[in-house]
């Protein structure tokens, strides 16, 4: 079987471990994985995407990807001979939550196929508050509202507050905001 083989021992004085990839050719098909039901794979916008489409022979097995099922050449992916495809970015693919699935196909067997259903979503926002958390009315609240995503998004944030009179100031660069409650 196709994967690490590990060696360990442990000691008196502590252990060690040493670690090598073999890969094993069954012959019939070119993945690793031989799995016919679809994989879903769960993945922050911005994130990194890990598909399993490892090969039994890197060497003269090639991986292209199909989504929704259309051949795709202009998404950045490599393909990693122990890890399998790694899609660094899906930002040059138009409406990345609307793909429903990505298929790995091979040049080795036609019928050889692995199916993967991505779930792509946002990260949850953090709310900071740069201040404290009692206020009197009248005094100025600071908050700051952020997520974690690749430097090429530019999320849109929406406050919702208490009181619909309450005068804001927005700096969406930050994604700060200021708000003085009238009385």
């Amino acid at each position: 079987m196709t994967g690490y083989y590990n060696c360990s021992f442990v000691g008196e004085e502590g252990g060690e471990s040493k670690s090598i990839y073999i890969y094993v050719h069954k012959g019939n098909s070119g993945f690793v994985m031989q799995d016919s039901e679809p994989k879903t794979v769960k993945v922050h916008l911005g994130d990194k995407m890990i598909l399993d489409c490892r090969t039994t022979r890197p060497d003269n097995i090639k991986v292209y990807l199909l989504i929704n099922p259309k051949q795709v050449s202009q998404l950045p992916y490599k393909f990693d001979p122990r890890v399998g495809i790694i899609v660094e970015d899906m930002k040059g693919f138009p409406n990345q939550t609307q793909i429903k699935e990505i298929i790995c196909i091979n040049n080795y067997n036609a019928s050889n196929r692995l199916t993967f259903k991505p779930e792509i979503s946002l990260r949850k926002p953090l709310i900071e508050n740069t201040n404290r958390s009692d206020y009197l009315v009248g005094e100025e609240i600071a908050l700051n509202c952020s997520t974690y995503l690749n430097e090429k998004y530019k999320p849109h944030f929406e406050w919702t507050l208490p009181n619909v009179n309450a005068r804001i100031s927005s700096n969406s660069q930050m994604q700060a905001m200021s708000m003085k409650k009238e009385n």
